[in-house]
């Protein structure tokens, strides 16, 4: 088996066990729990390390500028028409709010059947994503 084949084989295995979380190895333990950071999986050519990073963790949108938040947007399958609307939104919203200004979005959110006013602090949950204007679950 070449470096490659293990990789590989370590990578179908890991996925594998995440989509099976009552598999257990020879010992009863469970082969991944959740919040687990890696796996290790042995072969006869030695052992492979998969490592389990949450999708969550891997942007910050916190320090994303407008233009890679855009193509972040673009990327993930936004109408091209409401990408640069919906990033300027997403840095209004984790901006902080002038005390006698209202900004285009504070003013959207204010119009709204069901009312809120944006946080204008920096995100704490990605779900907060689905409040700022223009964000579905996809």
């Amino acid at each position: 088996m070449t470096r490659q084949h293990a990789r590989e084989a370590a990578l179908e295995q890991a996925l594998y066990a995440i989509r099976n979380p009552g598999l257990r190895d020879a010992n009863r333990k469970p082969l991944y729990e959740p919040g687990q950071p890696y796996l290790d999986f042995s072969y006869v050519t030695g052992t492979a390390r998969v490592r389990v990073a949450p999708e969550s963790g891997k942007l910050n949108v916190n320090a994303l500028p407008v233009e890679q938040l855009q193509r972040l947007l673009e990327v993930a399958g936004a109408a091209q028409h409401e990408v640069r609307e919906m990033a300027e939104a997403i840095v209004d919203w984790r901006s902080a709010a002038s005390p006698s200004l209202s900004t285009r979005f504070d003013q959207f959110y204010a119009g709204l059947a069901r009312p809120y006013r944006a946080a204008h602090r920096p995100f704490v949950r990605l779900e907060e994503l689905l409040l700022v204007k223009g964000m579905t679950p996809e």
